[in-house]
């Protein structure tokens, strides 16, 4: 069997493979209050580092909102981008 055929296929995969990662590649920032109060629009970037730096662990609601601030509850907040918002949804 000729290298060429043999290869193909795995070049193939290889770059199919390095293509999705490519496209689903999300730049993750380090939790920072001020950043998470004044960039909402990147808080998506920090929310990684703040679950597994556990900072919120063994705190409670006062002191995790004085921490992160109020929650958002409009879509204006962002532009008119779509808002999701995780956890179950506690309207106050």
């Amino acid at each position: 069997m000729d290298f060429t055929i043999a290869a193909t296929p795995i070049l193939y995969v290889t770059l199919v493979l390095f293509f999705f990662k490519a496209i689903s590649y999300t730049p993750n920032l380090d939790f920072e209050a001020e950043l998470w109060a004044t960039q909402t629009a990147k808080r998506f970037q920090m929310a990684e580092d703040l679950i597994d730096s556990e900072i919120l662990l063994g705190k409670d609601t006062t002191q995790v909102k004085a921490l992160l601030g109020d929650r958002i509850t409009t879509a204006d907040a962002f532009g008119k981008k779509m808002l999701l918002i995780p956890g179950p949804i506690r309207w106050e």
